[in-house]
């Protein structure tokens, strides 16, 4: 995730905290969280494998490092 998509996952992340978020990248960052909820690589609120905060890495332009948010 380069620092790009950090700064636009916790800026949206922001964004949602205060209801300001555009509903198309809410609804798709709910669809990857739940794909992250689920996954084994989960560890508390961060990625096991890329190490990312997921409420913020959900909202951003990056990727699911194992690609599960493709499948």
């Amino acid at each position: 995730m380069s620092a790009v998509d950090i700064y636009v996952g916790f800026k949206n992340h922001l964004k949602d905290k205060m209801n300001t978020l555009d509903p198309k990248i809410k609804e798709e960052g709910e669809r990857r969280l739940s794909i992250c909820n689920s996954c084994p690589k989960r560890l508390v609120m961060n990625c096991s494998v890329c190490g990312c905060y997921l409420p913020a890495k959900v909202l951003s332009d990056s990727d699911c490092p194992i690609g599960k948010w493709n499948e």
